[in-house]
């Protein structure tokens, strides 16, 4: 969709003008006769949460006939709600003086900005200079939510120039419904602020680039948007309180200009799981080996997760874990591929699976334990991962001697010779800076395409998800290899295991108790779920079960479901709480950021915080059971007779569809008003990527192996998983990223030393 809008922009546009912005950036503007009339298109850019925003509105005379706004690195579900209401509100007033989107107040502040840029444009007003910045001198403390808690900075200023800034506390989220006694407790505790790892990449760069060019319009670090955007927050929150106007501070940052040559005999793009694993391996074999990573950090999405599949491995075998066997474990998995899969490249890599974690262990510093899980075929991190990321020393570690490391720069295309044959990268610094590195051997794991909402559409029945990953991964490796030849291959499916509200957002003004009924209610058993369509699409109980297998249940059915609640539900809800429906224990399924509610907490705030969670679309009510269906955009026929049938059969006492414990068929009643709260799974990475042999090199159609061209990580997933969705079996993505990068740093580098 934005492709296509700025296609539309694009073929309006017939003159591109640049110029300054007081409060945004740049904006641009052209004009075309019309009849008797005069059409003309600004273009106004402001910066919102994630980057640079664009609004570009097209005028009749004075009035707007098309108002365009486009903002590619804002938040998913938040961000983006604002770019898609703001412009039809500004069309239909045809001003910029619209109330902002709940919950997308940054967002929702930059459209206005850009899109008043454009109105001034057309009124022929000049908008060249920025204001002046005066302050008070002193030190100031600002604050601003980050990703997950509160960041706090403090800044001191001169009269007209920011002096130096400094990160001085990352407070945390209270949640005192947390069982702090548990002993996965330390997941949802660390997720209650920033992490930490992921906010250094912020503090060791941001400032610096903020004193040194006296500009808030530096570019975001990417893998750390949230946290990026939260701490320039802070900092014009200190401004302010010097008696600045922020205004002063959107200085235009000029990109360099410079190129930049290098050498090695394997060049890596993407510092993730697979690819600090191909670094070290190919370091091991003797190579030169040049790291290109987009983010400011290493580790990636691994240092997100916590178990990698394992057969094998000393510790295993040091306590004597009775480990599956490896054909038992071999024929599950091709069972549940359906066979679809490269045989040979999946049994290489389950016969490397313990000699690589013994590895990681001695290369990285790994601290492995036992899987709490009591699985077989697993080990996991000691050290606290989801949420402080303890892990990330030992990534570095696992790169320690590498040759080079170019951090914030991007992959942009892959050299090709004239025989076909990959002998490098073309990339490009956060700066401008273009990169060129000529290599004998180029891997590619650059961990996928869930932050592409195009391409995670194309590949997933026109679906995209919630992410839990990483946005940053945008899938320029998967599209770099199939130009350069590679065959795509399985491409499909997610990895996810949790889901939440949408937009992973918390309803303002209540306890924390009260912001947790929405959550409650969207994974509670008892309560009715439903797709887009309003078809109740599984067991509502099938959490209890497996993890992965519930999960793909939802994700089989959209981005989004609806869990469905009644009047007399709600007042049950609110005089007795869970115990009330048929619940006799928590609902199964917390997800690290909301914890669910316990079965004796009365609801007694439940229709004001369903009324709050309206406001910001997360909520959805209507008198009648087709007045919901169409406020949700279900299907009103569909939607009632998938209702009357469960009430039927919750009467009979028996689920006849889906097996569903019958305590759990819980009766909806026969009168409104009904409610329906929007759920959606929370994405890992997206699945599959290009066709590879055993030593993780990338083939073509007719599976000629490309010289010097190798895919690891998820972007070659898809050789052993069928492209439908992630298998029930714990520790695949992360075991893959492990092995597979192992696997591809040895054969590079052994190739290119040849």
């Amino acid at each position: 969709m934005k492709q296509m809008q700025k296609q539309v922009v694009f073929f309006l546009i017939t003159i591109m003008m640049v110029s300054m912005l007081v409060g945004c950036s740049q904006e641009t503007g052209t004009s075309k006769e019309t009849g008797s009339t005069r059409e003309a298109t600004f273009t106004g850019v402001a910066r919102g949460y994630g980057g640079e925003v664009e609004v570009t509105i097209t005028f009749d005379e004075d009035k707007m006939i098309s108002v365009i706004a486009i903002g590619d690195n804002e938040t998913t579900g938040i961000g983006t709600n604002a770019l898609e209401k703001l412009p039809e509100a500004i069309l239909e007033t045809n001003s910029a003086d619209v109330e902002a989107i709940s919950g997308a107040t940054v967002t929702s502040k930059a459209i206005k900005e850009a899109a008043q840029s454009a109105i001034a444009q057309s009124r022929g007003e000049a908008t060249a200079e920025l204001p002046e910045l005066m302050m008070t001198p002193g030190t100031y403390v600002g604050q601003a939510q980050g990703y997950a808690g509160t960041l706090e900075v403090t800044v001191e200023v001169s009269e007209n120039e920011i002096i130096s800034i400094e990160l001085t506390d990352n407070i945390p989220q209270e949640n005192e419904m947390i069982d702090r006694e548990f002993w996965a407790a330390k997941y949802p505790v660390a997720m209650l602020r920033d992490t930490p790892q992921i906010l250094k990449t912020v503090t060791d760069r941001l400032p610096d680039r903020i004193v040194e060019s006296q500009s808030l319009a530096v570019d975001v670090i990417s893998g750390a948007t949230v946290s990026s955007s939260g701490f320039m927050m802070a900092v014009r929150d200190a401004i302010v309180q010097a008696g600045g106007n922020p205004a002063a501070l959107n200085r235009p940052i000029e990109k360099n200009t410079a190129e930049e040559v290098y050498e090695a005999d394997v060049v890596i793009i993407g510092g993730g799981t697979s690819g600090t694993s191909a670094v070290a391996s190919a370091k091991d074999e003797g190579a030169s080996v040049i790291l290109i990573e987009k983010s400011g950090r290493v580790g990636g999405t691994g240092s997100l997760s916590s178990q990698p599949m394992t057969l094998g491995a000393s510790i295993q075998l040091e306590n004597n874990v009775d480990i599956m066997d490896e054909d038992e474990l071999f024929e599950e998995w091709m069972a549940q591929n359906h066979w679809y899969v490269n045989g040979g490249t999946l049994r290489r890599f389950l016969q490397t699976t313990g000699s690589t974690v013994d590895w990681l262990a001695e290369r990285g510093g790994f601290n492995w334990g036992l899987s709490p899980w009591s699985q077989h075929w697993i080990v996991d991190y000691v050290d606290d991962s989801l949420g402080s990321m303890g892990v990330a020393d030992s990534f570095e570690q696992l790169i320690s001697d590498v040759d080079m490391v170019l951090y914030e720069t991007t992959g942009k295309s892959l050299i090709v010779d004239s025989h076909g044959a990959v002998v490098g990268v073309i990339a490009e610094k956060y700066d401008g800076t273009k990169v060129t590195v000529n290599a004998k051997s180029v891997i590619i794991a650059t961990g996928g395409m869930l932050g592409n909402k195009d391409l995670m559409e194309q590949y997933n029945n026109g679906y995209s998800y919630e992410i839990f990953g990483l946005a940053q991964n945008i899938g320029e490796g998967f599209e770099m290899a199939l130009e350069a030849g590679a065959v795509e291959w399985n491409v499909g499916g997610v990895a996810a295991h949790l889901t939440d509200v949408a937009g992973r957002r918390r309803v303002g003004g209540f306890d924390i108790y009260d912001t947790s009924i929405p959550y409650t209610l969207s994974i509670t058993p008892s309560l009715l779920k439903v797709n887009q369509r309003g078809e109740r699409f599984m067991d509502e109980n099938a959490k209890a079960g497996s993890m992965n297998s519930s999960t793909n249940f939802v994700l089989a059915n959209g981005s989004h479901n609806f869990t469905i609640v009644s009047q007399q539900q709600v007042e049950v809800l609110k005089a007795e709480g869970l115990a009330g429906i048929g619940m006799d224990t928590v609902p199964p399924g917390a997800n690290f950021f909301l914890q669910p509610l316990e079965p004796d907490y009365k609801m007694e705030n439940i229709e004001a915080v369903l009324a709050a969670g309206e406001e910001i679309e997360i909520a959805y009510k209507g008198d009648t059971l087709e007045e919901l269906a169409e406020v949700t955009g279900m299907d009103p026929a569909t939607f009632v007779r998938n209702v009357e049938r469960y009430n039927k059969m919750a009467e009979e006492g028996r689920d006849s569809y889906f097996n569903k414990p019958v305590q759990y068929m819980n009766h909806l009643g026969n009168e409104g008003p009904y409610y329906a709260i929007k759920a959606v799974p929370l994405a890992y990475s997206s699945l599959g990527g290009v066709r590879v042999d055993e030593n993780m090199q990338a083939l073509t159609a007719d599976g000629r192996p490309i010289t010097g061209l190798y895919a690891v990580g998820v972007e070659s997933i898809g050789s052993v998983l069928d492209g439908v969705a992630y298998p029930k079996l714990d520790g695949v993505a992360l075991g893959w990223g492990f092995n597979s990068g192992r696997i591809g740093g040895i054969e590079a580098g052994k190739a290119a030393l040849k």
